[in-house]
């Protein structure tokens, strides 16, 4: 079923992708895009979807989904199941100690979402599009903004 997401409904969705549970090696894509693209925004906060899991704990479960529901959410207006919902927008969310309380309690490893917001700054489409493309890059423009200050160059 689709249904247009309310901007709340979203902002909390999107809270939840802050923190990976789950990571897993390469990254899954929307199928029904022509555009691969596996990237979101909110608010001026831009972080990598798919290849990673979401918690959400409701009153009676504890809620798995991968991180590119956002995506379907968002973009193919996907709706959820009811309870879903309505978990996402009681439940304590990301990156409050209470969420990261009950991952703990429950065992359940994590990590923060990378926010691409500063390397979106400072560079350009093409590390976006490629991973590997973006650490190697990255790392030397680091190198170099570390050399231009050591040498007090700018």
């Amino acid at each position: 079923p689709t249904l247009s997401p309310s901007n709340e409904f979203l902002d909390k969705l999107f809270q939840f992708c802050l923190i990976q549970c789950v990571s897993m090696r390469g990254r899954h894509v929307c199928e029904l895009c022509d555009d691969p693209s596996t990237i979101a925004e909110r608010h001026g906060r831009i972080i990598r979807l798919g290849s990673a899991e979401i918690r959400v704990f409701g009153e009676a479960a504890i809620y798995a989904a991968p991180n590119l529901v956002f995506h379907f959410v968002s973009e193919h207006h996907y709706q959820p199941p009811q309870e879903f919902v309505d978990a996402v927008m009681s439940s304590v969310a990301p990156p409050s100690i209470d969420y990261l309380s009950l991952l703990k309690a429950h065992q359940l490893d994590f990590i923060e979402n990378t926010d691409l917001t500063k390397a979106c700054e400072h560079t350009d489409q093409r590390l976006i599009d490629g991973w590997a493309g973006m650490q190697a890059e990255a790392s030397e423009l680091l190198q170099r903004k570390a050399l231009v200050k050591s040498k007090n160059i700018l």
